[in-house]
């Protein structure tokens, strides 16, 4: 693709910018309604870019702005990040215990549920399993813990292998507390995350680039670099400042960084070898 999209949840719209010249191509913002925050967004195959809403809708817009389609996903939990394969269907992950992973066609509609792909995970709360997706290839999806200890490639027949991050962090405990009042009880859960393990990642090709949190006074400034057929850990370039937001394409990579107290987005070539 010639453009980077960016999810402005402010908006309530996509943006795309031209890859070259850093000028916006389009924005769906003119077309009110067509999104509500969009909170996860990944590239389609053939073009274009789709996303997941607060509304709970997987919407699929054109490499021209134009909407292709827009469906509900019928599901009663919260969709997070998203990942497309091919043909046209979609690696959702979802805030539930059980079968936190779905194939989805774009009607919206599962087709398989999946497990989380560390079986001594399963036990533990949707709030210390958190996943980040990132589409590796057409039918390569990585699995990314965002707090724990690793990441993982999924093809829809299977898991393709799993991997440690350079640097683990300890998966956070949750802690609850219970109010009553009268006959009914209200219970709520957060959980005790003193580091994030990764913020954002994207790959491209054979190459998957991780914003590393941690434990470090750089935070946000570390982006780790794996090898995507194996997730053999390649190397860690120092960023100048911290980024939250990570997309990489070719040569070039995309870091969202804040500039002045304002999102901006820079461009960097992918020349120079991790240190």
């Amino acid at each position: 693709s010639t453009q980077v999209y960016v999810s402005d949840m402010a908006a309530n719209a996509l943006v795309a910018f031209d890859q070259r010249t850093g000028a916006t191509n389009w924005t769906t913002a003119s077309t009110p309604g067509v999104l509500r925050a969009p909170s996860s967004i990944t590239g389609l195959p053939g073009g274009g870019v789709a996303a997941l809403d607060a509304a709970g809708m997987l919407v699929r817009i054109d490499r021209r702005g134009r909407l292709m389609s827009s469906a509900s996903l019928i599901d009663g939990n919260i969709a997070r990040q998203i990942c497309a394969f091919d043909d046209s269907t979609f690696l959702i992950a979802y805030m539930r215990q059980r079968f936190p992973l779905s194939i989805v066609d774009a009607a919206g509609h599962t087709q398989k549920q999946l497990e989380l792909p560390w079986e001594k995970l399963r036990e533990m709360t949707p709030m210390q399993t958190q996943l980040l997706l990132a589409g590796a290839s057409a039918n390569r999806c990585i699995v990314s813990l965002a707090f724990g200890q690793g990441f993982a490639a999924l093809r829809k027949e299977s898991v393709e292998w799993v991997a440690p991050y350079v640097e683990s962090v300890a998966i956070p405990g949750v802690d609850a507390k219970t109010t009553t009042q009268g006959s009914a009880a209200n219970t709520v859960s957060h959980i005790d995350a003193r580091h994030v393990a990764v913020r954002d990642l994207s790959a491209d090709g054979d190459a998957i680039e991780m914003i590393f949190e941690g434990a470090t006074r750089q935070q946000g400034s570390f982006i780790d670099q794996y090898q995507a057929s194996t997730g053999a850990y390649r190397g860690t370039r120092l960023a100048s400042r911290r980024v939250v937001g990570i997309q990489t394409s070719g040569e070039r990579a995309f870091f969202l960084v804040g500039l002045q107290g304002y999102p901006a987005l820079v461009a960097l070539r992918m020349s120079d070898q991790p240190k």
